[in-house]
């Protein structure tokens, strides 16, 4: 049996994206994200997942789960984002 785990996928950029989860060799969409939005999905360890513009469908990235809990910010490519959270305090 396949471990379990999380992924939280938070799209940074200034576009609308597509999330995709690979099974058996396709794509199958999962979700649509506005700038600034996130959401949780269940995965398990060596699941694939693949984020895309949802506008052009170029890819920006993609992710594979793990048995833990991960967060996957998803960017623009050549990593032009809006900025993340700040530590303070350093």
């Amino acid at each position: 049996m396949a471990q379990t785990g999380s992924i939280e996928f938070w799209n940074v950029s200034e576009g609308e994206v597509s999330v995709y989860r690979l099974r058996d060799g396709s794509e199958q969409h999962v979700v649509d994200l506005a700038p600034d939005a996130s959401s949780v999905q269940a995965t398990f360890a060596g699941e694939k997942w693949l984020a895309r513009d949802k506008a052009t469908g170029v890819e920006l990235g993609s992710v594979t789960g793990t048995a833990g809990q991960q967060l996957y910010e998803i960017k623009k490519k050549g990593g032009k984002g809006k900025e993340g959270p700040q530590k303070s305090g350093s």
